[in-house]
């Protein structure tokens, strides 16, 4: 007769880990809505940090090299809007209907939430007043309360750029929205880090049925809400060519944000890229107030 080892000694040590890591496998990612959220790290008590990623049409995989490097006490978290928790059929009404009414459940489920809105996503984030009531704090990053389309249209006037979207506006498949999105790294990225961006947007995943909800926001969109200055902070690329600064000075009520925002140096649109250290430093300061 072979004996059988117990298995409760294994099974033990697992609650142990997980009793005291609280970090257990199920609860890695959430599915809220029409939104997925990642765990990227979590410090013990405090805010939940939620990053969302700019896009529509991209995902949050581009923040790695970032929210790899930041230690503050809480949760981090990736927000992605993928295609997966779409309807096919979706128009971009119903897209942005969907997004917005889950980001508010984003908001009322988590504890503490600071959301940390890139590009598009801090649009969406200043296009939705009911957070407003919801959450803690909130992270401009390279992003605007206007659609300034004169700006926009400088910044993607390039041939080749022009080509790849005219080339994904025929055939709306993830490889062409993809090759669009490449296109577009001179414009996000100084000269010297261009090669080291078109690699961070090329390790992304790409989400053509969402991108479709991009022409519609734009078009209609301006902040619908100023988030309270003490618990806000506006941090910047000097070198943004897509969302400057100074679209801050097209709305009333964001003077005293803009006095306090903190500019990085020789970086462009994902900031990170071209200055970790002094963006990574801007956040741990900013999260300390939390």
């Amino acid at each position: 007769m072979i004996l059988k080892k117990p298995r409760w000694p294994l099974l033990g040590c697992l609650f142990v880990y997980f009793l005291f890591t609280c970090q257990p496998i199920w609860a890695q990612t959430l599915v809220i809505g029409s939104l997925e959220l990642t765990q990227i790290a979590n410090n013990g008590e405090g805010p939940n940090y939620v990053f969302l990623p700019g896009g529509p049409g991209i995902s949050s995989d581009y923040f790695k090299p970032l929210t790899s490097r930041i230690r503050a006490e809480g949760t981090i978290w990736h927000l992605d809007y993928p295609d997966k928790l779409l309807d096919p059929s979706d128009g971009p009404e119903r897209i942005l209907q969907k997004w917005k009414s889950s980001l508010i459940e984003v908001a009322k489920s988590l504890p503490s939430p600071v959301f940390i809105g890139h590009s598009f996503g801090g649009m969406l984030i200043l296009d939705i007043p009911k957070l407003k009531n919801h959450l803690k704090g909130v992270v401009l990053l390279s992003t605007s309360p206007v659609s300034d389309m004169s700006t926009f249209l400088k910044s993607y006037s390039s041939p080749v750029l022009m080509s790849s979207y005219e080339n994904y506006q025929a055939n709306k498949t993830r490889e062409n929205l993809k090759k669009f999105w490449l296109s577009v790294a001179p414009v996000y990225f100084n000269k010297e880090s261009e090669q080291k961006g078109f690699e961070l947007l090329k390790a992304s995943q790409y989400f053509p049925i969402g991108d479709r909800s991009f022409e519609l926001f734009i078009s209609q969109y301006s902040a619908q809400w100023i988030p309270e200055k003490r618990t806000t902070v506006i941090i910047t690329g000097d070198n943004d060519k897509v969302e400057p600064i100074d679209l801050y000075d097209k709305m009333d009520g964001f003077s005293d944000h803009v006095k306090d925002a903190v500019i990085i140096k020789n970086a462009g649109h994902f900031p990170w890229v071209e200055n970790l250290e002094d963006t990574v430093l801007a956040f741990e300061s900013f999260f300390k107030r939390f």
